[in-house]
């Protein structure tokens, strides 16, 4: 649904900014693949370390 959002957003600001109308159609299916994409290479990044810095941080709360 994010990736809809920000494909339609893209075409919709781009179309209003008076960009030709397949230049926004171009940027907006490529912010529609982007988006997934970003999200998954996200999911890959590993937590932090045990013992971590961050990890002692959110035990004294």
């Amino acid at each position: 649904m994010q990736a809809v959002a920000a494909g339609a957003a893209a075409v919709l600001v781009l179309r209003w900014a008076g960009i030709a109308p397949r230049t926004c159609l171009i940027a907006g299916a490529c912010a529609f693949v982007l988006v997934p994409v970003a999200a998954w290479i996200a999911s890959t990044v590993p937590g932090p370390p045990p013992g971590s810095s961050r990890e002692r941080d959110d035990r004294r709360r």
